[in-house]
């Protein structure tokens, strides 16, 4: 395996005249740190509604998730909840499962039968 050399020189790429769109990464030091702390006064994200991810799962409008991981361990099932509780808030949500068939998802077919594995077996709750 050869390792591309990592010698470049920036300084006649940065002395030319016209402006650049590159910044250091120092720049966006401030906007991280509070996009990842919030100032105590600002609005809550939406999140999921259970107690034990309050405070460690928030959804920043205009932000994609993408959930990734093994076959059959429990992705779909969750973000059905968190979907569920989402749209509870009002949100506008869009899910996409390439694991799932499209017949899952047809009214009246496999969609209630996910509404039902996530609301453990009964449609009660969901109104």
């Amino acid at each position: 395996m050869e390792l591309i050399k990592d010698d470049i020189d920036f300084s006649a790429y940065m002395a030319e005249p016209e402006d650049h769109k590159v910044r250091p990464a120092s720049d966006f030091l401030q906007e991280t740190i509070a996009a990842f702390y919030p100032a105590p006064d600002a609005s809550t994200p939406p999140r999921p509604l259970w107690d034990k991810a309050n405070g460690k799962i928030a959804f920043r409008p205009g932000e994609v998730s993408l959930w990734a991981g093994i076959n059959g361990h429990g992705k779909s099932i969750f973000l059905s909840q968190v979907e569920l509780d989402l749209m509870t808030q009002g949100e506008k949500v869009l899910s996409l499962s390439f694991e799932m068939l499209p017949s899952e998802y047809e009214p009246g077919k496999g969609f209630d039968n996910c509404l039902k594995k996530v609301s453990h077996g009964t449609t009660e709750a969901m109104g």
